[in-house]
């Protein structure tokens, strides 16, 4: 599987996941879910505007070997967090 058929693969586990699992109404939140959320979302600002350009500078360094310059870059978790909210 090349890197645009795992793309959208991904994309339609995603969208399937989304539908059983819809997104949580962040209005809905208890305070530390939502410190929680924040924690989790500043952590990857930071590493996004931090640590991601200089991996992405590396990768390009290694186009001599024919490596994708354009990677895809995917977050997991083990946690599941799900929550009913009526």
């Amino acid at each position: 599987m090349d890197k645009q058929e795992w793309s959208i693969a991904l994309r339609s586990f995603s969208h399937s996941q989304r539908q059983n699992n819809s997104i949580p109404d962040r209005s809905n939140f208890s305070d530390e879910e939502e410190w929680q959320c924040r924690m989790i979302g500043g952590e990857l600002i930071s590493w996004y505007r931090d640590r991601l350009p200089d991996i992405l500078r590396q990768r390009m360094a290694l186009k001599i070997m024919k490596f994708d310059p354009e990677p895809l870059t995917i977050f997991t978790t083990t946690s599941c967090h799900q929550r009913r909210y009526s």
